[in-house]
């Protein structure tokens, strides 16, 4: 096993990059299918190492392939939770307002330690739900719910909640339903 890693690391992950064109995604990916074939080297030990690198490369585009679906899943729950919590401005002033508030509030999200960053974009952002967060980034839900309220102080500390009441109530009107189809 330690040879196949060593012999083939370097291939895996090169095709890897070449698909996700992110180095931290693909050493992700790479990763994960050198853990994956850790499960399956009873069935994939007698194979020869050309086959054992194209069964890594297949696990890394079915990897790299549920990452984007999850990814464009995120980006649609990112579109109907804004639609639904945040109604869009209709006058230059309202989306003055709502682009230095919401810039206020990124510049003090993203000074937040990682992983309560992670944690509250997914639930906020995203709408995910506590085992959903849990889910996708592999920790347990007590921990996605720790880092929830460390996030949620964090932030009260710094002001941002009250940023975000005042994108709340900022007075924009209820959109009509041709203006929900066109957001």
């Amino acid at each position: 096993m330690t040879a196949l890693f060593h012999a083939t690391y370097d291939e895996v992950f090169r095709h890897c990059l070449g698909m996700t064109r992110e180095r931290q995604a693909a050493l992700d990916l790479a990763d994960e299918a050198f853990v994956a074939i850790i499960e399956q080297w009873p069935k994939l030990r007698r194979q020869g190492v050309r086959r054992q690198t194209a069964w890594l490369k297949a696990v890394c585009r079915k990897k790299a392939v549920d990452r984007f679906r999850q990814r464009s899943a995120a980006q649609a729950r990112v579109g109907a939770v804004w639609l639904e919590y945040y109604r869009v401005p209709r006058t230059p002033e309202q989306v003055v307002v709502r682009q230095k508030t919401l810039e206020l509030i990124w510049q003090r999200m993203r000074s937040m330690p990682a992983q309560p960053y992670q944690v509250i974009w997914r639930c906020w952002g995203l709408g995910m739900s506590t085992s959903e967060v849990a889910g996708e980034l592999g920790i347990a839900e007590v921990t996605v719910r720790s880092h929830r309220f460390h996030a949620l102080k964090w932030l009260r500390e710094r002001g941002v909640e009250d940023l975000f009441c005042l994108l709340k109530d900022t007075d924009i009107g209820d959109l009509t339903e041709d203006e929900r189809r066109e957001a």
